[in-house]
């Protein structure tokens, strides 16, 4: 759930017209990087060990969905922030 609310709030600022500011849009997509990665990585984890009282099973069409989300958001934000520091 704070995965969620912590997604919500980045999106949000990224999509607000103050995205003119580049250090605030750098470090709001470096976070939306670090949020994605983490997610990725914890997936992976808890699918040899449990990882805060879940451990998930085989490659459900779910989890498929969840990684190539993750890495979509992850090469997307990458994209919006060579964007930004390019920008003069």
């Amino acid at each position: 759930m704070l995965n969620f609310a912590g997604a919500v709030v980045i999106a949000l600022l990224l999509i607000l017209p103050s995205g003119r500011n580049r250090l605030l849009g750098s470090l709001l997509a470096l976070g939306g990087i670090g949020m994605a990665v983490v997610s990725f990585v914890f997936l992976f984890v808890s699918e040899h060990r449990r990882l805060f009282g879940f451990e998930e099973y085989g490659y459900r069409p779910a989890i498929i969905v969840a990684l190539a989300a993750e890495a979509a958001a992850t090469v997307f934000l990458a994209g919006y922030l060579g964007a930004v520091l390019r920008r003069r």
